[in-house]
């Protein structure tokens, strides 16, 4: 069986696929990886074929344009709420607003992906749900796709195209696309999706889940001596995402207000960053160590808590070791992975209205010493681990071909 996976192009979209992607090599499948540029490095770092899709296209900038377009319209929606302006017509607008990286995607995609599709001719599509080419590749060729979710099914939640949307919400250029390749636009297309999230983890909309047991891959690395060394005092993992600095601006980058308001606990701080995050650091407290490029799913073995903000990667990785969490959230799309994990009873939720020193160090508090939380937290990895594992995963997906 051919099979070929379609993550967005960022590595933690595609770190998310990895142990599906080894297992369908395990048994025998042959498997390539079809990504924008940005994948490619870590795509073949893990042992697979790549294939470039979209090769002249940015969609981070866009992204970045995005973000910040967002915040003047959000910051205009809210004085406009305290006037009783707001319209209808202005929500719609800026849902619409919104979709246009993922469309603008999806169009400089297509041609690459559904050639790809027609030249190796793969028996089944793995696709990530915000991946709006993917459909295209499938429905041309004519064989199933399989959604991948990364988390709590943010495509769904925000009305993402392909994900469940009438078609008379799509934009005009996406559906003239699908137009362009014979597809007849539908509300969506996958024959299931396989969940990494347990149920109560997941959002209520994903009816048609595939059970499969998240198997923590955050890339490669090296075991450093130190990390056998057993804490003297707590540690408490802080972890920043690049992408959420990018899109969030400077002036949302919490480390160092988290690092004053951990300085009120007797707690060991590991900073677990990017290089660019690194160069942002200064004047770092004696209780704090700095590791970059360090895989999570090494380090929060030995944590007793983790303060990130809000990646569906970082959030899955401590929920399957079972390490209490605080979530500090300051983009809106980080909102639904730390409800979520909020509800489980698993951690803490804070906005960028509580970065102060006082609301850290009464969060981390409460993931360290709260016995209800910790108890939660051991209850979902539990269930985590119950989910089928990737190798019975591969016999489920055999069965749709």
């Amino acid at each position: 069986m051919k099979v070929l996976f379609v993550p967005w192009g960022l590595a933690t979209h595609y770190f998310h696929m990895v142990p599906l992607a080894w297992a369908m090599r395990a048994a025998g499948h042959d498997v390539r990886i079809a990504s924008q540029p940005p994948c490619a490095d870590a795509v073949k770092s893990t042992g697979m074929l790549h294939v470039t899709l979209a090769e002249d296209h940015d969609f981070n900038a866009e992204f970045v344009a995005l973000a910040e377009r967002l915040r003047g319209a959000h910051k205009k929606l809210d004085e406009n709420e305290l006037k009783l302006k707001v319209t209808d017509e202005d929500r719609a607008a800026l849902r619409k607003i919104r979709f246009v990286p993922f469309v603008n995607s999806a169009i400089h995609m297509a041609d690459d992906l559904v050639r790809c599709a027609e030249e190796w001719r793969p028996d089944l599509i793995v696709a990530d749900p915000i991946v709006l080419a993917a459909p295209l590749a499938a429905e041309t060729i004519g064989v199933p796709m399989v959604h991948y979710m990364w988390g709590p099914a943010l495509s769904r939640q925000i009305g993402l195209p392909t994900n469940g949307v009438p078609v008379d919400e799509w934009s005009e250029d996406l559906v003239a696309l699908y137009e362009r390749h014979g597809v007849k636009p539908r509300p969506e297309y996958q024959v299931g999706t396989v969940d990494t999230c347990t149920a109560d983890l997941q959002i209520p909309s994903v009816t048609d889940r595939i059970p499969m047991r998240y198997v923590p891959y955050n890339g490669p690395g090296e075991v450093p001596g130190w990390l056998a060394e057993r804490p003297k005092r707590p540690r408490v993992c802080v972890t920043w995402g690049t992408t959420t600095t990018e899109m969030a601006g400077d002036g949302n980058f919490a480390i160092p207000t988290i690092l004053k308001g951990l300085a009120e606990l007797d707690v060991e701080v590991v900073l677990a960053v990017g290089a660019a995050e690194r160069e942002r650091l200064t004047d770092l407290p004696d209780f704090a160590r700095v590791v970059t490029g360090m895989p999570l799913n090494l380090l929060l073995p030995t944590c007793d808590g983790l303060i990130h903000q809000g990646g569906s990667g970082t959030l899955l990785t401590a929920a399957a070791l079972g390490v209490p969490q605080t979530i500090v959230v300051t983009m809106p799309y980080q909102q639904l992975n730390a409800k979520q994990l909020a509800n489980v009873g698993c951690g803490i939720q804070l906005f960028s209205r509580d970065i102060v020193e006082d609301r850290i160090a009464s969060a981390v508090s409460s993931i360290l010493y709260d016995d209800a939380i910790r108890a939660s937290s051991q209850r979902l990895r539990e269930e985590i681990g119950a989910q089928p594992t990737p190798a019975e995963t591969v016999g489920t997906l055999e069965k749709l071909i």
